[in-house]
């Protein structure tokens, strides 16, 4: 499979509301903002893209991570860019807002199935860390389609095909 690349990052920075809402279908496109601060992230990728959504009943910020390729060390970078993200959103002190990180698989090869990190000291869970998973193969194309979720529709290929109009 390819590795995917820039033309992904385009659709996620040149439509951003039409990712955020396929994650958050209730949000207005008059909340979403950009997010930007030297500290995010500390080792960027490519892909990475954080936004702010400022819904009246809890503001919170979003992390998409598009995975374009095979990586097991997966969990530890998501908990890293949390951290990253906490790290700046602390240094200007705007505390630790909820974060939605969203991971993005466009081929079933790329997904290491290892999405939780878990750390104990003796019987006391220290750390139980996990993202949301979106694997594109397994969503509906009808979704994006009836939505009109334009940033999504270069995915429409990879996505199910049942219900298509």
């Amino acid at each position: 499979m390819p590795k995917i690349d820039l033309p992904i990052k385009r659709l996620l920075q040149q439509r951003p509301a039409d990712w955020v809402k396929y994650v958050l279908p209730d949000c207005r496109e008059d909340w979403i903002k950009p997010y930007y601060s030297d500290y995010v992230p500390k080792q960027a990728s490519r892909l990475d893209k954080v936004i702010a959504v400022d819904d009246p009943g809890g503001p919170c910020l979003i992390n998409f991570e598009p995975m374009g390729y095979y990586d097991k060390k997966l969990p530890a970078r998501m908990l890293r860019y949390r951290s990253d993200i906490w790290e700046a959103t602390l240094s200007e002190d705007k505390g630790t807002p909820p974060i939605r990180q969203i991971v993005m698989f466009f081929y079933s090869e790329h997904d290491n199935k290892n999405h939780r990190l878990t750390d104990y000291w003796g019987k006391t869970t220290m750390i139980e860390y996990t993202y949301r998973v979106i694997r594109v193969w397994e969503e509906s194309r009808q979704y994006v389609i009836d939505n009109e979720l334009v940033g999504l529709y270069p995915l429409l290929p990879l996505m199910k095909k049942e219900n298509l109009n």
